[in-house]
């Protein structure tokens, strides 16, 4: 299903996609294509034009794929696999799309509540007066994809997506200083406890061992009653004097 999603999604979008995404969104993104053939898959009322609809779910599809499940963002990797925000004119790019109809369907996307655009202004130091536009912050809206079906996949994929994010963040400081001293002290401190449940173990058998022939002699003086000193030398495996008793 997978390949055929993939297959799919680059007939009707104009760019490659690749079947290795993970299969929420590839089935999430066929589901907003197919939606403008049948609108009513979609289940939110958008705008009334189909050809500006059809825009619409062509940049939505397009950012669904390109959806970051543990970071909870739209954007790219770099050469290097850092996650990047990404433009505008990435949809205008992939999708062969005039800026300006690639604004608009964004605006009607913003307007029906399935996805957030914050625009970003950052201040230059050289000219603190002057101020210019960086990549704004793109988000789904995970209410997306309870309307089309998959919300217990997305959460499911979501939560895993950040458990490798945090395994890999963990992993990346196996060698920090911090964390060997802690596994040297916790190595100590494990093995003076081994040490301590040892020297338990041996003190409750030599405890037991020196109990059990004073019970015995007790219960041989109990069952046989009164004793003479040579039977009681027997009992405690002592040697037999010379003189009778």
């Amino acid at each position: 299903m997978a390949e055929d999603n993939a297959s799919h999604l680059s007939a009707c979008l104009g760019f490659t996609v690749s079947p290795r995404l993970p299969f929420v969104l590839l089935q999430a993104a066929r589901s907003v294509v197919d939606s403008m053939a049948d609108r009513s898959r979609l289940g939110v009322r958008i705008c009334q034009r189909a050809d500006h609809y059809c825009n619409v779910a062509r940049v939505l599809a397009t950012a669904i794929l390109h959806y970051d499940l543990a970071a909870n963002l739209v954007a790219v990797r770099d050469s290097a696999g850092v996650l990047k925000r990404c433009e505008n004119s990435l949809f205008a790019q992939l999708l062969n799309m005039p800026p300006r109809t690639v604004d608009n369907a964004i605006y009607s996307l913003k307007r029906s509540g399935l996805y957030l655009s914050v625009e970003q202004r950052t201040v230059s130091r050289e000219q603190p007066a002057a101020v210019r536009g960086s990549a704004s912050i793109k988000r789904l809206n995970m209410y997306l994809f309870d309307l089309l079906g998959l919300g217990r996949w997305a959460s499911v994929q979501r939560n895993k997506a950040r458990q490798r994010v945090e395994h890999k963040r963990l992993s990346s400081r196996q060698g920090s200083p911090s964390l060997e001293s802690y596994r040297r002290t916790d190595d100590s401190l494990r093995a003076k406890r081994n040490r301590q449940r040892e020297q338990a173990r041996l003190r409750r058998l030599s405890e037991h061992s020196s109990e059990r022939p004073v019970e015995h002699f007790g219960n041989k003086i109990n069952s046989a009653g009164r004793l003479s000193l040579t039977a009681i030398r027997a009992l405690l495996n002592l040697p037999l004097p010379d003189t009778p008793d």
